[in-house]
């Protein structure tokens, strides 16, 4: 099982984080995990918007694909693993706040065939790679 949040203070406005972390383009620039994401549907970035990601977990690289659960600008961005080896949703909430946005992420899901090398040390690992 993996289950673990993060949540920090970021000093930019809610609309710049939002339109940032919703582009899955941009998470190995947050993300130390991952290595590569590209966009698979046609369109703008929104609600069921697919993504293929190369991730780098304990020591291989691995393809998942991933769906746009949770679309709300400014506010709510939500991703689910649709195929690969650790199905995982990732869940992040915006507020605005006086200087800068809360930020909280919410990663649940299943190790897969990764549990049996250790699903403790994959989600350990994850969510040193987030923070």
């Amino acid at each position: 099982m993996i289950a673990f949040d993060v949540s920090t203070i970021i000093a930019r406005p809610v609309e710049a984080v939002f339109e940032f972390v919703s582009d899955l383009a941009n998470n190995p620039r947050w993300q130390a995990v991952t290595v590569e994401v590209t966009k698979t549907s046609d369109g703008p970035v929104g609600l069921g918007t697919t993504w293929r990601e190369t991730v780098k977990l304990l020591g291989r690289q691995v393809e998942v694909e991933r769906r746009t659960t949770a679309y709300e600008p400014n506010s709510i961005f939500s991703v689910a693993t649709t195929s690969g080896p650790v199905q995982v949703e990732v869940t992040v909430s915006l507020e605005p706040m006086d200087g800068g946005t809360r930020f909280k992420a919410t990663f649940r899901g299943d190790a897969g065939t990764f549990a049996k090398l250790g699903g403790p040390l994959l989600a350990s690992m994850m969510k040193r790679a987030v923070e």
